[in-house]
C-alpha cells in the first residue's frame, strides 16, 4: 500500500453507490499543479494548441500579474494562429479596461524560434541579473 500524494489538496469520497447504480468511486483534485509547470520556470513557450494551452498561458500571465511567480514573457509561436486571441486581449479587454495594458505586451508572439529565444535571453538577462558567458573550451573534447 502506498503513501498518498503529498500534493493531494482534497478529495469526495461518495460513499457506496445506491442498487443499480455505478458509483462514483473517489474524486481528488489537486490545487498546486497549476502552478506546477510554470513556478520554477524562467521562460514559458506556447505552441499552437487547444484548451491546456490557452489555459497554461493565462495562468502563467496571472501568476506573473499578481506575483506569485518572477516576471518572464510568456511567447506564444505563431503568428497567425494566435492572431485572433491577441486581437482579442488588445481590442475589447483593453478598452473596457479589463486588463491592463502592459499585460498584454508582456506577450511575444512570433514565427520566429531566434526571435523566441532572443525575448527569453533578455528577460532572463535583465530580469534576474544574470550575465551571459561564452562557454569555455576544453582541450578533451577537440575544441
Amino acid at each position: 500500500m502506498g503513501l498518498p500524494s503529498p500534493r493531494r489538496a482534497k478529495s469526495i469520497n461518495c460513499g457506496r453507490p445506491a442498487a443499480g447504480r455505478t458509483g462514483c468511486g473517489r474524486l481528488a483534485w489537486d490545487n498546486v499543479a497549476p502552478r506546477a509547470p510554470t513556478q520554477d520556470s524562467d521562460a514559458f513557450v506556447a505552441p499552437p494548441g487547444g484548451f491546456g494551452t490557452i489555459d497554461e498561458i493565462f495562468e502563467s500571465a496571472t501568476l506573473i500579474q499578481t506575483h506569485k511567480i518572477h516576471d518572464f514573457p510568456p511567447v506564444l509561436m505563431g503568428r497567425h494562429f494566435w492572431r485572433p486571441l491577441t486581437d482579442f486581449l488588445r481590442g475589447p479587454l483593453e478598452a473596457m479596461a479589463l486588463i491592463n495594458p502592459v499585460a498584454a505586451d508582456r506577450i511575444t508572439v512570433t514565427d520566429s524560434a531566434a526571435e523566441a529565444v532572443a525575448a527569453i535571453r533578455d528577460s532572463v538577462l535583465t530580469g534576474l541579473g544574470l550575465r551571459y558567458r561564452a562557454p569555455k573550451r576544453h582541450w578533451f573534447l577537440n575544441e
